[in-house]
């Protein structure tokens, strides 16, 4: 009888976790198309629970153009390199070195919802842009 019913239980725990999906699953995937154009900030906050504020810093952004290459401009300074997307996550390299990191919360033709981070800090910002 107990052989029966370690069977069993191992049986159930067997099914749950084969069951399970990974949350990853649901989480939304990006194309390359969506990301490609010359993005430029309009708002931003500086922690999750906060409102959005207008941007009132120098005209900001980055040009994420087909094949890879990158132009970053404005506040958070100037530079030319490379970029990729896995999952929901741009990443951009200038000099060979990460740059800056952007979590994609939210995109749509012309705009974006991203969560910045520079790489070396746990810094983070959110930023809402619009595709011009």
């Amino acid at each position: 009888m107990k052989k029966l019913f370690y069977f069993t239980t191992l049986l159930l725990f067997s099914v749950v976790f084969v069951s399970c999906s990974n949350d990853d699953d649901n989480e939304p995937t990006y194309t390359e198309a969506q990301v490609v154009g010359n993005w430029r900030i309009t708002e931003v906050k500086v922690s999750e629970g906060d409102s959005y504020t207008p941007w009132l810093f120098e005209e900001t952004g980055a040009v994420f153009m087909e094949g890879g290459d990158y132009l970053g401009y404005g506040y958070f300074g100037s530079g030319i390199g490379t970029w990729n997307l896995s999952g929901k996550v741009i990443t951009t390299y200038v000099d060979g070195k990460t740059y800056l990191y952007y979590e994609i919360l939210n995109i749509s033709n012309n705009t974006c919802e991203l969560k910045m981070g520079e790489p070396g800090t746990d810094s983070k910002i959110w930023i809402r842009c619009k595709k011009i």
